[in-house]
């Protein structure tokens, strides 16, 4: 059964005021690697290292690395983090961190599973589809992704907020 609206938000009220309350943070590597990506003398070792102490994190990056989107010949496969940053660039770099800290920690609950997958998809779509409107505009394209990716987080992190008092 659904709670209703007063049940909803007495509920989100509660899980918010609570002391123990912590919204979820991105992981430090994951902060760092922003940072880092808007820092104009920054070397792709600075990247590397980082990404090497987040194995999850350095796991993904491989792998867009190598999907066809990124692949520059059907053999072209990159083994390694450096060819991987290379490949990439910073600025794909920053929405790979982005959206996989939102993927692994932002949209996911134990109790609205199916909800939360229903809006990791619809802010991935969204941010994809932002940066094609923003190709078109004086909007810049990489933060109109940006935007897309975080326009449902307010959303997600209510149903983890409720998730984790309910836990």
């Amino acid at each position: 059964m659904e709670p209703d609206i007063p049940d909803l938000e007495r509920a989100l009220r509660t899980a918010f005021g609570s002391p123990d309350y912590r919204p979820p943070s991105m992981p430090q590597v994951a902060t760092e690697l922003m940072q880092l990506a808007s820092t104009p003398d920054a070397s792709i070792m600075h990247f590397v290292h980082l990404l090497e102490q987040d194995p999850l994190l350095a796991g993904r990056v491989l792998q867009v690395a190598n999907s066809p989107f990124y692949a520059i010949t059907a053999s072209s496969q990159v083994t390694s983090l450096e060819h991987a940053v290379i490949r990439l660039g910073l600025l794909a770099l920053r929405e790979i961190v982005m959206e996989a800290w939102l993927t692994l920690r932002i949209f996911r609950s134990a109790i609205y599973a199916d909800v939360m997958e229903r809006l990791s998809q619809h802010s991935r779509a969204t941010a994809y589809a932002a940066r094609v409107v923003a190709k078109h505009s004086i909007a810049g394209a990489d933060d109109a992704f940006l935007g897309g990716l975080l326009h449902d987080v307010g959303m997600a992190g209510a149903l983890v907020a409720l998730d984790d008092g309910v836990a």
